[in-house]
């Protein structure tokens, strides 16, 4: 098995996951050299990466400058943190748990009906008759109008008509002053 192959190979495991830190390193060694086939130049911007990366954590513990800068929390700051990530997660629980006390609460307030039903009163019923004198009902509530509404519209006749009846008396006696 010639080079090319190996190399070849090792790139299917390595996207695969299989293979050692010496494979790795051996893909990295043949990536820098600069004699890459044309078919292999696809891969090389990967490794030309990860040896970049190498160098610079080699670099940072030389005490160079790697341009990351390191994290570093006071003990005031560390305090802090926990303390507002330990707010937020309360308030997360707290949520969570009104959530599914809520969904409890409305899923055993829900009614399984099957079939084809009505729900009346939150009861569920497939009778016929019962659905029927229920839309019966609820339709002459709608047509029939009851004494409070016959009384109210006798009230607003009496009101208009009383009403109508002072701008007549009005007009005519604004028509007997012209003609005087």
């Amino acid at each position: 098995m010639n080079t090319i192959e190996k190399i070849k190979q090792l790139i299917d495991s390595f996207f695969a996951g299989e293979t050692t830190l010496e494979q790795e390193e051996t893909l990295r060694n043949y990536f820098t050299t600069g004699n890459v086939p044309d078919d292999l130049k696809k891969y090389q911007p990967i490794f030309d990466y990860f040896t970049q990366q190498r160098e610079n954590l080699e670099n940072e513990g030389a005490g160079e400058e790697t341009g990351l800068l390191p994290i570093k929390l006071t003990k005031r700051r560390h305090i802090a943190w926990c303390a507002v990530t330990g707010i937020a997660a309360g308030a997360a629980l707290l949520l969570t748990i009104a959530l599914f006390n809520n969904r409890q609460i409305t899923k055993s307030q829900d009614t399984i009906c099957e079939g084809t039903f009505v729900m009346i009163d939150g009861v569920c019923t497939d009778d016929p008759k019962l659905v029927s004198k229920y839309a019966i009902d609820a339709i002459d509530a709608i047509l029939m109008p009851t004494n409070e509404t016959v009384d109210e519209l006798d009230g607003l006749i009496k009101t208009n008509t009383g009403v109508l009846n002072e701008h007549i008396h009005i007009l005519e006696q604004l028509e007997n002053n012209k003609i005087e």
